[in-house]
């Protein structure tokens, strides 16, 4: 029988009293030849699994098909079918979609849900990262990535985050960027899981698939994991390290952290239907209100080092400056930062026209060569900023034609790294608060200054009226165009009661006439565009499309309005309502 004392023992009195003779002593002396020959094996393995995930990704990607069959048919954009009418009705999208439409995205061009998004609900058997052990072996694993889905996010992201930024020529080295590899970069991790898993809620919302509660407390930790690293970063800076990964988490932040970031993606009604809808995820972050606080904070601390072209990761100041031209269209600001490639140099390309002649010039139309109007003045505009505006008309007719057409991807990363340029130059244009001298040639000295002002003034808000809703469309459009229609009636009426009665004035008339949609002071502008049409005797439907074609005029975009110009043109009003008769003598 076991002696009282001996019952009394502490645990770890008793391990004491234990001696294992002949066994393994810990002396801190071994000689390393086992642990380094294990070493070797284990990097070995690891560098097999990482070349093994790259080939997979790359297979992935490589019979990934992004667009939709509707553009190698013969006749992929043939007309739709009409009311009685001949318009189109504007309705917005709806919220309920069917059970076959619960999983896929809408196609830019015809309307149909093309691609699949099982990535939603990754399950073993679809992970892009089922490779071995079914883990991506770059992501450092510790107490907090063990606690959550990592793998799952970065499957999610790769096929259906990543590629919506770029072709998938880009793709390789954007995920480098962003998620290969992390170095023991907290930071950078949870930035990356953080705004997938962002993306992937809105989605969710999109798609009306139902939003998890366990999902949505995954976030939240993210987020509060990328708040606490960047932090810690901000708190270790010194002058010697990079900002990269500091500006990287901001931009997420400031993109991200915000109301419209957590509301349903839908493009509001608008009079037009532009095309290309989604190049450079336009579709998906073109509406957004982004955080003052990040976006203003990452503004100051690369003005303090040298700009956005100090930064060194591949197309990191690329998407900087995305960000700010859709922040610019959306607010009606000049951008802050210059349009910068991928490579993180300024981006120069040739106009529109020169770019995709081989694939546009099919005929001899000139568009954009009608705003050399500005040119012909007594006070001409200076050439640079009519460039900026006959550009913008050949983009629109370039987009008109590739839409009809099947390209390969690199054409259509062109058309839209090109749009991006224009767009950028459109917004940076001077307003009504810069000085005359920079828009208009002061070498003589003119009693209409004022009034040449005004026509200059005029077609940029016309300009800028078109192409946030044709030509770089973006989704919440119905603020941006009343604020731009507030400004420009009053103008459009400024210069009908001085005599400015121009194909310049017509093609802005037209233009407001087709944003009003017979609303609000429609029946005035009806009348001035009445008016200029019987003064440069504009009296059919294609003598007027002729004309507003040497402008910036999209068939794709404006078609189904024809019916209604013809019977404005012809003074038909028979069937509009609520019109003041006395507007239109």
């Amino acid at each position: 029988m076991m002696s009282t004392s001996t019952r009394q023992m502490t645990p770890k009195a008793q391990e004491t009293n234990f001696v294992f003779v002949g066994g393994p002593v810990l002396t801190g002396k071994g000689t390393g030849i086992r642990s380094k020959v294990v070493q070797a094996g284990m990097r070995e393995k690891r560098l097999q699994r990482r070349k093994d995930a790259v080939a997979e990704i790359n297979q992935l990607l490589e019979g990934r098909t992004t667009a939709c069959t509707c553009r190698t048919i013969a006749t992929p954009l043939a007309p739709l079918p009409r009311h009685n009418q001949g318009q189109q009705p504007i309705k917005p999208r709806v919220w309920m979609v069917s059970k076959a439409q619960v999983g896929s995205v809408c196609c830019s061009f015809c309307g149909r849900y093309i691609r699949s998004y099982n990535a939603l609900h990754p399950s073993s058997s679809s992970s892009l990262y089922d490779i071995g052990s079914g883990l991506e072996p770059t992501i450092p694993v510790n107490e907090t990535t063990s606690r959550l889905r990592v793998h799952e996010i970065f499957s999610f992201a790769s096929r259906h985050v990543l590629p919506n930024l770029r072709g998938s020529l880009d793709l390789p080295d954007l995920y480098q960027t962003w998620a290969f590899p992390f170095d023991n970069d907290e930071l950078k991790l949870f930035t990356f899981l953080w705004s997938s898993k962002r993306h992937e809620g809105v989605l969710r919302l999109a798609y009306n698939i139902p939003q998890d509660p366990a999902e949505l407390k995954e976030e939240l930790v993210l987020k509060g994991l990328t708040l606490r690293a960047l932090r810690k970063e901000v708190t270790s800076y010194t002058e010697q390290k990079a900002i990269d990964s500091i500006i990287r988490s901001m931009l997420v932040l400031a993109v991200n952290d915000t109301e419209t970031a957590t509301q349903r993606l839908c493009r509001e009604p608008s009079p037009f239907t532009p095309t290309f809808t989604g190049l450079h995820a336009l579709e998906f972050y073109g509406g957004r209100d982004y955080n003052r606080l990040h976006w203003e904070n990452m503004y100051k601390l690369l003005q303090n080092h040298e700009g956005i072209q100090m930064l060194r990761p591949f197309a990191l100041a690329w998407q900087i400056s995305v960000a700010d031209l859709t922040n610019a269209a959306h607010t009606l600001r000049k951008p802050l930062y210059p349009m910068i490639d991928v490579y993180g140099q300024q981006l120069e390309l040739d106009s529109p026209l020169v770019l995709f002649a081989p694939d546009t010039c099919d005929d001899l139309r000139k568009p954009g060569s009608g705003f050399n109007e500005l040119l012909l003045m007594e006070q001409p505009v200076h050439q640079r900023l009519v460039s900026v505006f006959s550009h913008v008309g050949e983009l629109s007719y370039a987009m008109d034609i590739i839409s009809t057409q099947s390209h390969s991807p690199r054409l259509l990363e062109l058309l839209a790294d090109s749009r991006d340029l224009v767009h950028h130059r459109l917004f940076s244009l001077p307003n009504e608060d810069d000085a005359a001298s920079q828009i208009l040639s002061l070498d003589g000295q003119s009693t209409r200054q004022e009034q040449f002002l005004e026509l200059y003034l005029t077609c940029r808000l016309a300009v800028l009226l078109y192409a946030t809703h044709v030509t770089f469309p973006i989704p919440r459009s119905s603020v941006v165009r009343s604020v731009l229609l507030q400004s420009l009636c009053p103008k459009l009426q400024f210069l009908a009661d001085r005599g400015f009665l121009s194909p310049l004035f017509l093609w802005c008339t037209s233009v407001a006439l087709v944003a009003l949609d017979e609303t609000g002071p429609f029946a005035e502008i009806l009348g001035l565009f009445q008016k200029v049409s019987r003064n440069l005797h504009i009296t059919t439907l294609s003598s007027l499309l002729n004309l507003l074609h040497w402008f910036a005029w999209s068939d794709t975009a404006i078609q189904h309005h024809n019916s209604r110009m013809e019977r404005y043109l012809s003074g038909n009003l028979s069937s509009l309502s609520g019109i003041k008769q006395e507007y239109l003598a």
